[in-house]
């Protein structure tokens, strides 16, 4: 006899020891699953896991499924996920752009020798997508502000690949 055959006819032994094969009666189901929501809190408390948050989501939880409206709010929350991931796409790729350029108002465009005499260098900044911008970092952070010769350049810092100097000519 296999083990899995033994490991069944074991747990059924059990189940006929403990009478646990028995159907329990509507009354005994009722009191079970009515004292669920208590239950569960006390053995959260007792492990160390409940909060006032946690709680509210648990009584928001049964109150939804008791009132019987879970396919519905389970379909509400869904297009509000799908809606939410969407517009945070749109956010992430309107952010990460690099093209955002500021025309210098009123001024006749730079070339790289002003800005390498006005800041002493000219760094090359090669970019994972394979785009070069030419031009001097005026700021660094979270997103880097560069001066070329079309105007300042904002680029996210995740984005850039390699900073080197440029040198004089290129």
């Amino acid at each position: 006899m296999k083990k899995s055959n033994q490991e069944t006819l074991l747990i059924e032994k059990l189940l006929e020891k403990y009478r646990l094969t028995r159907p329990i009666s509507p009354k005994d189901r009722d009191a079970i699953i009515s004292s669920k929501r208590k239950i569960l809190k006390r053995v959260l408390k007792t492990v160390g896991a409940f909060s006032a948050l946690y709680g509210l989501y648990l009584s928001l939880y049964f109150a939804v499924k008791k009132a019987g409206i879970g396919v519905i709010l389970k379909t509400l929350l869904t297009c509000a996920l799908a809606g939410s991931l969407a517009y945070g796409g749109y956010r992430a790729v309107k952010a990460v752009r690099v093209s955002r350029l500021e025309q210098p108002s009123g001024r006749e465009a730079i070339t790289l020798e002003d800005i390498r005499a006005r800041y002493k260098w000219v760094d090359q900044i090669i970019l994972y997508n394979g785009k070069i911008i030419r031009g001097a970092i005026i700021s660094r952070g979270a997103s880097y502000e560069i001066l070329t010769t079309r105007g300042i350049v904002q680029v996210p810092r995740n984005q850039i690949k390699m900073v080197k100097p440029l040198k004089t000519g290129e």
